[in-house]
């Protein structure tokens, strides 16, 4: 999804077909349960449910060229992991000795596999 979209300022016709549509944007919110680089692409074009437009349509289909271009992305969770949560942090307190403010980084895993 491109930074600045214009989606919701569009005036091209109504898509013929609104039942597609909403049928790609359930399937798509169930997709990022494991691919949640998707969230927010997928919160912006399900914006759109009412009355998707052509642009919604041709949005829609550019995450799923990029789905296509990307099957080994994701979260993998194994059958024979634990699911045990382990978070980290770190903290770097105002280290930049222009700007004088502070660095904060955390991953989460689950199972051993990143989840944020």
């Amino acid at each position: 999804m491109e930074e600045n979209h214009k989606l919701a300022l569009t005036q091209v016709h109504v898509v013929d077909d609104p039942s597609q549509y909403c049928q790609l944007i359930k399937c798509l919110i169930y997709l990022t349960i494991t691919r949640p680089e998707l969230s927010y692409a997928v919160d912006i074009l399900a914006q759109f449910l009412q009355e998707p437009k052509h642009e919604h349509l041709e949005a829609t289909k550019c995450v799923l060229c990029y789905l296509k271009a990307t099957p080994g992305y994701g979260i993998l969770l194994h059958s024979d992991c634990n699911l045990h949560v382990y978070a980290y942090c770190d903290v770097d307190w105002g280290t930049f000795p222009l700007m004088h403010y502070s660095l904060t980084g955390y991953l989460v895993t689950i199972g051993g596999s990143l989840v944020s």
